[in-house]
């Protein structure tokens, strides 16, 4: 069900750290209204823990999970 003024149906969200803090929050409130969510996340264990939790992994709107961890670029390039 979504939100009367904000119809995200049929969308994609990609969430940079969307499954902790203020990105699970946005993660949450994109899926409530209707989009399809790819959350971000460091930990793939962490991040599937708690978005089981919010029921947003299984039978909600995520579909998929992406992993990822920024790292300094090195000296040489």
């Amino acid at each position: 069900m979504g939100h009367p003024l904000l119809e995200l149906t049929n969308k994609t969200a990609v969430v940079i750290g969307g499954t902790s803090g203020i990105g699970l929050a946005l993660t949450r409130g994109l899926a409530q209204a209707g989009a399809n969510v790819v959350p971000t996340g460091r930990g793939l264990i962490w991040s599937v823990l708690r978005l089981r939790r919010w029921r947003l992994l299984d039978g909600g709107r995520s579909r998929k999970l992406v992993t990822s961890q920024i790292v300094p670029a090195s000296k040489g390039s």
